[in-house]
């Protein structure tokens, strides 16, 4: 609109002005739902106001650009029903919305586990070191790699009195430990979307892993049918979404688990994906959307489906930032 003021006689602004037909009433009211519309500047439509011409009159409720606006998500009422913006997408909300909203809820993914909460003794005893899964100081029973790492543990061979068939006497609890996604965001709605970040200069990772920074290059992992990649910025950094490209090969040579932990600072977020993929060309799945900033460091377990498939093959791991 300031470039209309300024330049009145220009032709691209009396295009726009035939273009655009702008209501002598910029009020509309609806007798089925008993609500204002106002017609927006913005994009030319007409937009859900209220019962009122006041709009939303509560205390953080504001009104930019077509859509209403709290607690940093925004929201729009088409086909009936409000539609609120997180994660760079239109969800529907409900029918209604309350004056104060909550905030999105993530996705969470819980799992139990048998927490040690003694140690035993045997008449009988033998020395030995068995696996556990260690988180701090507590003691969980090891059930694999992927199930430590959900809990944010690491394999510790701890040494225990044992009865002669190798059966321990550790009392044990069963416990459900949980993990989150990272918080829900409502940017990106007036942004003109995402750009993937240039890896192979602002960050690094394991020798030999350096392929999974770029397009081009298929990294390979022949050793196993899991593996670990750190991949680590040189100053914190903004990242808006993840993502992994492969599919080139068969589909078991591809990861069929994806356990990504982003870092930020001595905090992490965990993102869980059971990936499928569909053909034999390379394609790009996103693991997840939303905004953490001062990113430091992101960890991938990727595992695939059987551990017969010795083989893994990746095109790249993908980071994205908004323009």
């Amino acid at each position: 609109m300031k470039f209309v003021k300024k330049h009145p006689g220009h032709l691209k602004v009396c295009t726009w002005c035939k273009n655009s037909k702008i209501p002598k009433d910029l009020w509309k009211w609806d007798k089925t739902l008993k609500v204002w519309y106002k017609f927006s500047h913005y994009d030319k439509k007409w937009h859900y106001w209220g019962p009122s011409k006041k709009g939303f009159t509560s205390v953080g409720w504001s009104y930019y650009r077509g859509y209403w606006h709290h607690g940093g998500f925004a929201y729009k009422y088409h086909g009936g029903s409000w539609w609120r913006y997180v994660n760079r997408k239109w969800v529907k909300y409900a029918k209604t919305v309350p004056v104060t909203p909550k905030a999105p809820i993530v996705k969470k993914e819980c799992r139990a586990f048998y927490l040690r909460m003694k140690s035993g003794f045997s008449a009988s005893l033998a020395e030995q070191k068995l696996p556990r899964c260690k988180v701090g100081k507590e003691i969980f029973q090891w059930r694999g790699e992927a199930d430590c790492r959900f809990i944010g543990g690491k394999l510790a061979y701890v040494t225990r009195h044992t009865c002669k068939s190798k059966h321990s006497n550790d009392q044990w609890k069963r416990v459900i430990r949980c993990v989150r996604e990272p918080r829900a965001t409502g940017k990106g709605l007036f942004s003109k979307g995402l750009k993937s970040l240039n890896m192979t200069k602002i960050a690094t990772t394991n020798k030999g892993d350096g392929e999974l920074l770029s397009s081009g290059n298929v990294w390979n992992n022949t050793k196993g049918y899991k593996d670990t990649i750190t991949v680590r910025f040189n100053k914190p950094t903004n990242v808006d979404a993840l993502g992994i490209k492969a599919g080139a090969g068969l589909a078991n040579q591809n990861p069929h688990y994806v356990h990504a932990q982003i870092w930020t600072g001595k905090h992490k977020q965990d993102v869980i994906r059971k990936t499928s993929w569909k053909t034999k060309r390379v394609q790009e799945i996103r693991l997840w959307t939303g905004h953490l900033a001062g990113v430091t460091k992101v960890e991938f377990f990727l595992r695939n489906a059987k551990k017969t498939e010795k083989r893994m093959q990746v095109d790249e791991l993908t980071f994205y930032q908004q323009k």
